[in-house]
């Protein structure tokens, strides 16, 4: 994940465990070595990422841990052999372990659609890919429906914990 336009954000190795009609997974044990711009530290849980032919790209997270599901709201995703990138667009879409629903980083979005001088089009696509994500994951249609759990299942029986 970069931030606009090439700035670098995110990165995470993962393990590829296949793809069904929503997207392509990718799972990340436990411990697992991620970096942020400023700073490296492990995943907290055993987690799935699903990228989708979309502007976001989801991560659900193993039972028991604060955060059910993160959506980023990004660009769509380019696949580059094994490695995918995508542009965070600021928006992030959140279901706590207690189940609420909320849209994080609205105010960042406002401030770096100008600063940043966002394109009208990518402006759009973020904006309409938000709310359909929050409207799909408050009502746990799909992709949000409990579709993930044999992805983590599978990460947990094919990748060493």
């Amino acid at each position: 994940m970069t931030k606009w336009v090439d700035r670098p954000h995110f990165s995470s190795a993962g393990t590829y465990l296949g793809a069904d009609p929503a997207g392509a997974w990718v799972g990340t044990r436990a411990g697992t070595a991620q970096r942020r711009a400023d700073a490296t530290f492990e995943a907290e849980c055993d987690k799935v990422t699903l990228l989708p032919d979309a502007a976001w790209r989801a991560t659900f997270y193993a039972a028991g841990f604060r955060i059910q599901t993160y959506v980023d709201i990004t660009t769509r995703p380019v696949w580059d052999g094994s490695t995918v990138t995508a542009v965070d667009l600021d928006y992030d879409v959140v279901r706590m372990a207690a189940g609420q629903v909320v849209v994080v980083d609205a105010d960042e979005f406002a401030v770096n659609r100008t600063l940043l001088d966002y394109p009208a089009d990518v402006v759009r696509l973020a904006q309409e890919s938000c709310a359909w994500v929050h409207e799909t994951l408050r009502a746990g249609a799909p992709p949000f429906d409990g579709g993930h759990e044999p992805w983590l299942d599978l990460l947990r029986d094919t990748v060493p914990g």
